[in-house]
């Protein structure tokens, strides 16, 4: 059954998911409800509705929904309801305003967005009524970027034993803090290899914190203020460390494998989504309260932001990509 959603209001469908299973750590367990309140997406119809791929969702401070459609080259803007309001498309190429492929966005409580295109380190800023503003591009290793308040940008990337660079939107570097992650013995002799010291993605939260988690094992780094604040540490065999596979010895060509992971944060509550890649994969959710772990969901897919209320914004995939947002209720 396909849910129409050509005006995107809200679905009265309720989706019970209390699927749970002992990953070391926790005692008790709380059921936990995810209540579908919007869907986003159509298989076919309005192009506006209708996505290629969606790897991230980004929200300002009105919870305006950022949608990155990346393979059509565009972020579609609708407002809390759902209603479309705005269409940004990015060219194509190496001209200032052009990416060969948006890796990530960043939405600033403003509205000024960022995005990145990894593969040639270039950053795009438009202000908040969609028009291109500039760009700059940084000379080192990264990977992601976050909107750091109501103008910076957060990147996330390998600079003089630092991965946290703070940018204003004219690409002055304003600071860096943050230390690399310890590499495994058994990757000692790829040391200088930048790719393995920090993972692929960091989240950012309205409570100003920054989590970070490491690609060598389950271990959540939590920042604020520029300092590291806490660590959580958690043991579950569904979490896969970063892993290298060599392609060809003669040349040295390695591949590399990353655990994509996002951390949102609500209240006193962490809701962490660890990515699993295949076709008709469901992937894992599990929840932290206090910093100490409670339960975990298997989900169909994978959240991106979490708005003032506590509700779960999803990117989904089933016979077409679309945006699911979550309420979260529990008994």
């Amino acid at each position: 059954m396909r849910y129409s959603t050509s005006y995107c209001k809200p679905l009265s469908l309720t989706i019970l998911i209390i699927i749970l299973f002992g990953c070391s750590g926790g005692k008790e367990h709380k059921e936990i409800h995810l209540i579908k309140d919007l869907e986003i997406g159509e298989y076919s119809g309005d192009e506006r509705y209708v996505f290629s791929m969606i790897p991230d969702i980004a929200l300002d401070s009105n919870d305006n929904i950022y949608i990155l459609d990346r393979m059509n080259f565009r972020i579609l803007k609708f407002d809390t309801n759902g209603n479309y309001k705005d269409c940004i498309k990015i060219g194509k190429g190496q001209g200032p305003s052009e990416v060969t492929l948006i890796y990530s966005i960043a939405v600033t409580q403003n509205g000024k967005i960022y995005i990145f295109d990894k593969n040639t380190r270039k950053v795009i800023i438009f202000d908040n009524s969609g028009n291109f503003s500039n760009s700059f591009i940084v000379d080192f290793y990264s990977t992601f970027i976050l909107a750091a308040s109501s103008e910076n940008v957060i990147i996330l990337g390998l600079r003089k034993e630092q991965i946290f660079h703070v940018f204003s939107p004219s690409g002055k570097h304003l600071d860096s803090f943050g230390k690399p992650f310890r590499i495994p013995q058994k990757f000692a002799q790829y040391e200088g290899f930048p790719h393995i010291r920090i993972p692929l993605r960091a989240d950012y939260s309205r409570n100003n914190r920054i989590y970070l988690v490491n690609p060598h094992k389950y271990e959540i780094k939590i920042f604020k203020d520029r300092q590291l604040k806490y660590t959580i540490d958690h043991l579950c065999e569904e979490f896969s460390p970063l892993e290298l596979k060599v392609h060809d010895k003669k040349t040295g060509t390695v591949g590399i494998s990353y655990p994509t992971v996002t951390v949102l944060e609500h209240k006193d509550r962490l809701y962490v989504t660890l990515k699993k890649f295949g076709e008709n994969t469901t992937h894992t959710m599990h929840i932290f309260e206090n910093r100490k772990y409670t339960t975990s969901l298997k989900v169909n897919g994978y959240a991106y932001a979490i708005d003032k209320k506590g509700r779960l914004y999803f990117s989904e995939e089933g016979n077409y990509p679309k945006m699911i947002r979550y309420l979260v209720s529990e008994d």
